[in-house]
């Protein structure tokens, strides 16, 4: 919702400058960040979604492994081990899969943002200015998508040895 507002607000301050011609492909451009912008947010919705599902999943297995540590031998932590593990694999390959085209989504807007702030105002400062503001978004986007993933191979690592632990420890 934000962005439309300030979507809206750049199309009014264009407007001031600009004959038609320019105005249309403003115009357009414009769209197409808006259409850019929706495609991330629905990425990061379905992002959100599948951590949740890998959570639930397991929280599962864990909860089934914990709830049935008096019946489970040693020997038997292998079931929920590998469960867990091809859980955790899938979920992070296909994490991966989404944050390519998250970064590829994010480095379009980049650019036809910036092409749009060129079409309106116009100015070599400012091109410079969101050349920097370009770089420091990206090197931010590496630095999340990173860390995120060593939370979540973590968080899997945890799993996968409480799997092997609770048993074992109480035979």
């Amino acid at each position: 919702m934000s962005t439309e507002i300030g979507v809206l607000k750049l199309k009014e301050e264009a407007k001031c400058s600009m004959n038609n011609i320019d105005q249309i492909l403003c115009d357009r451009l414009a769209e197409n960040v808006e259409k850019q912008e929706d495609r991330i947010l629905k990425l990061e919705a379905s992002v959100f979604q599948l951590a949740n599902y890998n959570f639930v999943f397991q929280g599962v297995i864990f909860s089934g492994v914990v709830t049935g540590s008096s019946t489970l031998k040693c020997r038997h932590f292998w079931f929920p081990l590998c469960l867990s593990a091809i859980g955790a694999i899938l979920n992070f390959v296909t994490l991966l899969i989404i944050s390519q085209k998250y970064n590829h989504y994010l480095d379009q807007l980049d650019k036809k943002t910036e092409i749009w702030y060129k079409a309106v105002y116009r100015s070599p400062g400012n091109a410079e200015r969101l050349r920097g503001k370009h770089k420091r978004r990206k090197h931010y986007r590496k630095l999340a998508f990173y860390s995120s993933m060593v939370l979540f191979m973590a968080f899997s690592a945890i799993m996968i040895a409480a799997t092997k632990i609770i048993p074992c420890l109480f035979h």
